[in-house]
């Protein structure tokens, strides 16, 4: 679909104040960036408006993931494989700051409702599809920023993120360290129940996560 033909509604935007641009930036398209090249992945990555994100794929006998571009989330890095989901680095008081040519296809995608229970019609499942061909080139972005490999970084988010959810929702109680879930807010709950789906493939890092956040507060 070319993006003229797509659904941008400023006033319904407006009204509704942004609720999915408060909790995530959109994603990028593969079409966004015409030909893709290293120097144009590089160009918007470096111009603090994206990043490169991990997307789980699911299936029956385990959990692998692949490399796609976000729309950056504020207090993000280039690289963000992991983390909970934060207001997009675009969103400004009158809504998006992109100007529609520039919105990520993720966003042109968004077809509005009046009711603001908006549908989204760029799927994770699509962009798999999109950005399957490009997983080299990304890999090697993601070592060009990080000095690692994306499996490595990867690992290192989830262990962070695991972190930072047992330290900041774990109280002592009766002499034992409970975490408590029913309090989290959407962002914390989203990775809650990412961190249970992908468990058995990185039970290891979640359970360091933890560890070390129970460590630590126990040190205090």
């Amino acid at each position: 679909m070319e993006k003229k033909s797509l659904y941008i509604n400023h006033d319904l935007c407006k009204a509704c104040g942004g609720k999915c641009c408060l909790h995530s930036g959109c994603s990028y398209s593969p079409t966004d960036f015409g030909t893709i090249t290293l120097a144009r992945l590089k160009e918007k990555l470096e111009s603090g408006l994206a990043s490169i994100v991990a997307q789980f794929d699911i299936f029956e006998d385990g959990v692998s993931y692949h490399l796609a571009i976000r729309s950056r989330n504020l207090d993000r890095g280039i690289v963000d494989l992991f983390s909970a989901k934060n207001t997009c680095c675009a969103l400004g008081e009158n809504g998006c700051t992109f100007s529609d040519d520039e919105r990520p296809y993720g966003g042109i995608s968004l077809v509005p409702k009046e009711n603001f229970q908006c549908e989204n019609l760029y799927s994770d499942q699509i962009a798999y599809k999109e950005w399957l061909p490009y997983q080299k080139l990304l890999e090697r972005l993601v070592r060009l920023y990080t000095n690692m490999g994306s499996s490595e970084k990867l690992r290192e988010d989830i262990i962070q993120a695991a972190y930072l959810l047992t330290y900041q929702h774990t109280v002592l109680k009766d002499g034992k360290l409970v975490l408590h879930t029913d309090n989290l807010n959407q962002a914390e709950q989203e990775i809650l129940d990412t961190l249970n789906v992908i468990l058995p493939t990185y039970k290891e890092e979640v359970e360091l996560g933890m560890s070390k956040a129970k460590n630590k507060l126990l040190k205090k």
